[in-house]
């Protein structure tokens, strides 16, 4: 259901929950995405910040992993939790895959496995408003997506807060900040002045 087969990626013990829960509705919940292939092991080494980041979510929301190979899988992703969680919208997406300026690579060649800025600008929101809550936070795990006119910026138009990195890098921490219903995200990649946040097309 979930298209995982990197298991190493992911803490143990919130793979062993995801399995036996779910189907559990009762919380509302965020996904990450990263992709199927992964030719340099830049998505092995966050086991720890998503462990970390389910603890501070623990009560609240629920985290769920997906692998995904083109934008289609996506799409079949989101179709997929939308039936097993009827009662929630998707809070939250962090979203991996190898990147550019313009672009976020799921593995392998063909338009088919990017998601390209040019493709972010003829989104269908009222499409996505079917799977997503409104202004839904999103993290790009994506080298360079955060530069300025980037595909994080253009994003951010469609989600209305979008934080990225400017440059080649990994994530190293994340901080969840909870107000009622509402969410947000502070994030850490490695390097100085690495981080850029967008919120409607404007940088915050």
């Amino acid at each position: 259901q979930y298209g995982i087969c990197n298991f190493s990626r992911y803490d143990f013990e919130e793979l062993i929950d995801q399995y036996r829960n779910h189907a559990d509705d009762t919380l509302p919940y965020g996904i990450v995405i990263t992709p199927h292939h992964d030719s340099n092991g830049a998505f092995r080494d966050y086991s720890a910040i998503w462990a970390d980041l389910a603890q501070q979510l623990k009560g609240k929301y629920r985290l769920r992993f997906i692998e995904a190979q083109s934008k289609s899988d996506i799409l079949g992703r989101l179709k997929q939790c939308h039936q097993v969680h009827p009662n929630h919208k998707i809070g939250f997406l962090f979203l991996g895959g190898h990147g550019s300026p313009e672009s976020i690579n799921f593995g392998g060649e063909g338009q088919g496995k990017k998601l390209l800025k040019d493709d972010v600008s003829h989104i269908d929101v009222s499409r996505l408003q079917k799977f997503f809550v409104e202004e839904p936070p999103v993290v790009l795990i994506s080298c360079s997506t955060g530069v300025d006119n980037g595909i994080a910026q253009s994003l951010s138009n469609v989600s209305g807060d979008v934080v990225a990195p400017i440059r080649d890098t990994q994530l190293r921490g994340i901080k969840a900040n909870m107000d009622g219903e509402k969410i947000a995200f502070d994030v850490k990649y490695t390097g100085a002045d690495t981080t850029r946040r967008y919120k409607y097309g404007l940088a915050a």
